[in-house]
C-alpha cells in the first residue's frame, strides 16, 4: 500500500497555494493548537488555487467564531479560518472530504476572528490542528517543530507552492481505506 494520508489539502485538485511566511505558528483560537497558512492570488492560468475552501476531512461544524469580516469554523480536528460568511456555515452543518466550504475573505483586515495583511486580490486560510508534533496532509508530513514539510526525500519551506493532488487513498476516522472521488 502507497503513502496515505487523512487530511487532503484544502483546495481544488490540480491547483497550487503557497505556505505563508509565518510557518507553523499557534492556532489563535484553541489552547494547544498550532496552524499554518496557504495563499493564493487566484490566478488558475498559473495553477494557482481559485478562492474555493475545500473540506480536508468529512466532518460537522463544531465551533464559530463571527466578526463580521469574516469567520471561522472547526470541523473536527481542523480549523479554517478568514472564510467569507455563507449559508453553510452553521453548527452541524457536515461536509463530505472536498466538499466546498466557501470563499476566503481577499484583501488586508483585522478583526477577532482574525487578521491579514496581504495582496488586494490574494487570499489565505489559516488552517489549524492540535499540536501533535507532526501534521500530515497530501501526502506531506509537517514537522511542526522546523516548519517543513517533506514527503519522500522531499522538503519544503515557507514561500513554497503545494499542489492539492487527486487519488492515492484516503484513511476516514474508522479506518477504512477508501479512494477519493
Amino acid at each position: 500500500m502507497g503513502t496515505t494520508s487523512t487530511y487532503r489539502f484544502p483546495w481544488q485538485s490540480g491547483t497550487s497555494m503557497q505556505y505563508g511566511s509565518r510557518g507553523v505558528h499557534n492556532a489563535g483560537f484553541f489552547s494547544g493548537w498550532k496552524a499554518v497558512d496557504f495563499l493564493s492570488d487566484g490566478n488558475t492560468s498559473a495553477g494557482h488555487a481559485p478562492n474555493r475552501l475545500l473540506a480536508s476531512a468529512s466532518g460537522s461544524i463544531s465551533y464559530i467564531c463571527r466578526d463580521g469580516t469574516s469567520v471561522a469554523i472547526r470541523i473536527g480536528d481542523l480549523l479554517y479560518a478568514h472564510l467569507l460568511d455563507n449559508s453553510n456555515l452553521t453548527y452541524g452543518h457536515y461536509f463530505n472530504q472536498g466538499d466546498e466550504i466557501g470563499q476566503l475573505r481577499s484583501g488586508s483586515f483585522n478583526n477577532n476572528c482574525g487578521w491579514a495583511d496581504q495582496g488586494a486580490n490574494w487570499f489565505h486560510v489559516h488552517w489549524g490542528f492540535p499540536d501533535t508534533g507532526s501534521f500530515e496532509a497530501g501526502g506531506w508530513t509537517l514537522s511542526l517543530s522546523d516548519g517543513l514539510w517533506r514527503r519522500g526525500g522531499e522538503t519544503r519551506g515557507i514561500y513554497s507552492w503545494f499542489e492539492a493532488e487527486s487519488g492515492g487513498d484516503i484513511i476516514d476516522p474508522d479506518g477504512d481505506i477508501t479512494s477519493p472521488s
